[in-house]
């Protein structure tokens, strides 16, 4: 059904027609400068995310932390548009903080917004000074309540009787999904409007209280984990880095643990910077190697990672790849490569450690 402006003159309806629309990164990129689409207390974080389902369209967090997962199809959802939008739910639910947080501030500073940290951008977000002190604390309640839940948001211009009856179904089994359809409208003067209208929600009580945060994994339950899932690449990978991470203890090196997996961490090599360097993430079946952001904070340091990751051919292929990360999933690498890979690890650090002595770091 058409839609009509009245005219300036208040004299007659001028039609706004359902149109075609062209090209699907028009409604990406919309929606990114308007994510109150989604929700008042809506951040987006990421755009094109890179995961190891592949990227996703846009990135978000809500008010109280949850993760949204946004697929944007600019005309008919094809029928296994459920089945895309799972694989990229089971891709970030065991993102911890640290990855969260280093995947929005490469994006604020992609699209070039003035936001420090998470914390910062989330606080302004909310309308929110960021607490100083014993001040009080802001309405993200800390990042400790990042990712609890998660909610999957399809918008098409025609999501089919299918895609509806399946997020009907996921909502049931308590897996908050949400359907928006679209018309596009335009006049033939050029004036567009977008009519956005929820077809399938999540009934009240999906998204329920918050589920208790699991525990952190450790070091035998992650090798039992990779034993189970036939990955020698883990294995080596996490002995190696465990063994750089000892020889390097001086410096702050550290294994961080979560829920899945772990991250590799240095000291920060900039007494004000707000980010800490985490060159790559593992889990039992994949691992993700974080290259755009050391380049961004570290430029000297983070070419010489380049250029070192550039000598192993299995990771020099997708360096170039969209996206600020590098993803390796099901044990692509040889045992030499994997050498060659913490080689370039134990140079990042290096490198870092002569920056944090010329800033006067500790």
């Amino acid at each position: 059904m058409p839609l009509y402006k009245i005219s300036d003159e208040r004299k007659r309806l001028i039609r706004f027609a359902p149109s075609p629309l062209e090209l699907e990164n028009l409604l990406e990129g919309w929606i990114e400068e308007s994510p109150e689409v989604f929700g008042d207390d809506v951040l987006v974080i990421g755009r094109q995310v890179p995961t190891e389902a592949g990227p996703i369209d846009l990135l978000a967090l809500n008010g109280v932390g949850d993760l949204l997962i946004v697929e944007l199809k600019r005309a008919k959802a094809p029928r296994d548009v459920i089945a895309q939008a799972l694989d990229y739910l089971s891709a970030v639910e065991a993102w911890d903080n640290d990855k969260i947080e280093s995947v929005a501030i490469d994006y604020f500073r992609r699209v070039d917004v003035p936001y420090e940290s998470l914390e910062q951008a989330l606080s302004s977000k909310a309308g929110v000074a960021p607490a100083e002190g014993e001040g009080e604390a802001p309405v993200m309640q800390g990042p400790a309540e990042l990712n609890r839940r998660q909610h999957v948001f399809i918008v098409a211009q025609d999501l089919g009787a299918a895609t509806e009856r399946m997020a009907r179904f996921l909502c049931g089994k308590g897996i908050a999904v949400t359907c928006l359809a679209f018309t596009y409208y335009r006049t033939d003067s050029g004036e567009e409007l977008l009519e956005v209208t929820p077809t399938v929600q999540p009934p009240t009580g999906v998204d329920g209280p918050l589920p208790p945060r699991g525990p952190k994994i450790d070091e035998g339950a992650f090798l039992t984990l990779c034993r189970e899932a036939g990955s020698e690449l883990a294995i080596q990978l996490y002995q190696r880095a465990k063994a750089l991470a000892e020889k390097r203890r001086a410096q702050g090196d550290l294994i961080k643990w979560g829920e899945k997996g772990y991250s590799y961490s240095f000291a920060r090599a900039k007494p004000d910077s707000k980010w800490t360097p985490n060159p790559f993430w593992a889990f039992p079946r994949y691992f993700q190697i974080w290259v755009a952001g050391i380049e961004d904070e570290y430029p000297e340091a983070g070419v010489h990672f380049r250029q070192a990751l550039a000598s192993i051919a299995a990771v020099r292929d997708r360096l170039d790849q969209r996206g600020p990360c590098v993803y390796f999933a099901r044990d692509p690498l040889d045992a030499a490569q994997v050498d060659a890979f913490i080689q370039a690890v134990e140079r990042l650090g290096a490198d870092l450690d002569r920056e944090r002595e010329t800033a006067g770091g500790t």
